[in-house]
């Protein structure tokens, strides 16, 4: 079945890939736009998918892209440029005869939004708007993948972050990708909708960190930590930036800074959209994702335990860490890299962990301590330093 080529940005990230399952399995065609070529893309064409590659800022590319599509995924990453990649995409999809255009955007998109990346996003909704395109908006609350990004963390029995007593009910982006299908194969218009997207149930961390001890079957400690804390550990363990840009290591941005904030373009939103999450803005449930996509929103506990390799050690050790890039802190082969919160503060369960890896191992170890748990300066304010590493010879 097909009822006209259906371009899809953001290929091989979460939404987009789930977008492409669910259209495969309605028969469409599929054109992928990916940004580099990878086993990812390779993947996708080996499924019978046309993949082309290019940069939603070179309006050549999205010309060349859309050129013969009648229907479009559009999806911008937490950086800046959204403004100009979404004109040069209307220009695009109004010269190809594009008749539909679903548009990721966010639920903490709004006029007065404090994160510059919520603005760009309203704005971005603004510009499809003005075109005159018939374009469908989808602004999801926060994704249950961002647990993937904390497994460090989780692995080692905690959930440690800045979020508070604020709720949200976590979406998966598999839930997001049948939305995003259902809305460009239906007939109806949905020209102008905005759709805020939300999982089943609303959860603060403190209850995540529960389902996550009572799905995994063994304790995880929920704390409440300052932002900076949290972003110290989350730089001390993201992926490399060969592994690709994407919500799950904060899209490879978080050694950059920009000279008038001091702070890079995601920090900044990262920085807001905490503050975001305790007033409220990302809370709420609705039934948006069963009516569009086709089927009820994935519970938490089904989507911990579909992805339980990754919370999870085995055979008592962690997975392997790729070191921070940039780094001169090098590993020699067979290193490997623990992640300890909390070692420092007399808390059992951390304190549990060091000591069972720090006991003579067969091969090298790092271990990685949280700048909230090293202990204080003597006049009682925090160190300098976001981590430090510990070296255990084998």
């Amino acid at each position: 079945m097909s009822n006209g080529k259906i371009l899809i940005t953001g290929a091989t990230g979460d939404t987009g890939g789930y977008a492409i399952d669910r259209l495969l399995e309605l028969g469409r065609e599929i054109r992928a736009l990916a940004h580099t070529r990878d086993e990812r893309s390779e993947r996708l064409r080996e499924r019978g998918v046309e993949v082309v590659y290019g940069d939603l800022l070179d309006f050549g590319q999205v010309r060349a892209a859309l050129d013969g599509v009648k229907r479009a995924y559009f999806v911008y990453p937490i950086r800046p440029g959204i403004l100009q990649a979404t004109a040069y995409f209307a220009q695009a999809a109004i010269e190809a005869g594009v008749d539909r255009i679903v548009n990721m955007s966010q639920k903490s998109a709004r006029e007065d939004a404090r994160s510059h990346a919520a603005t760009d996003h309203w704005l971005s909704e603004r510009v499809f708007d003005w075109s005159g395109l018939n374009v469908a908006h989808i602004r999801p609350t926060y994704f249950a993948e961002w647990l993937l990004y904390a497994a460090p963390m989780i692995r080692a029995g905690v959930l440690h972050v800045p979020f508070g007593t604020g709720k949200h009910a976590p979406i998966t982006a598999e839930d997001q990708g049948r939305v995003i299908a259902g809305i460009l194969v239906d007939p109806a218009s949905h020209k102008g909708a905005v759709y805020p997207l939300y999982g089943p149930v609303e959860y603060t961390y403190e209850e995540t960190a529960a389902i996550l001890s009572r799905v995994l079957g063994r304790p995880v400690e929920y704390r409440q930590v300052p932002f900076d804390d949290f972003l110290a550990m989350m730089k001390s363990v993201r992926q490399a930036p060969s592994e690709g840009a994407s919500s799950r290591n904060m899209y490879g941005e978080l050694s950059g800074k920009s000279a008038a904030t001091g702070e890079s373009f995601t920090v900044q939103h990262l920085r807001e959209v905490v503050i975001d999450h305790q007033n409220g803005i990302f809370s709420g449930t609705n039934d948006l994702v069963e009516k569009l996509g086709g089927r009820p929103p994935m519970k938490l506990e089904a989507f911990i335990e579909k992805h339980r390799a990754a919370f999870e050690i085995i055979s008592g050790r962690p997975s392997e860490a790729q070191p921070r890039p940039g780094s001169s802190r090098m590993r020699a082969p067979g290193t490997r890299m623990w992640l300890i919160v909390g070692a420092g503060s007399g808390r059992s369960t951390p304190r549990r962990v060091y000591q069972r890896i720090a006991r003579p191992p067969s091969r090298s170890i790092t271990l990685m301590f949280c700048a909230h748990d090293i202990p204080r300066n003597a006049d009682g304010s925090s160190p300098r330093s976001a981590s430090i590493g510990h070296r255990v010879a084998g």
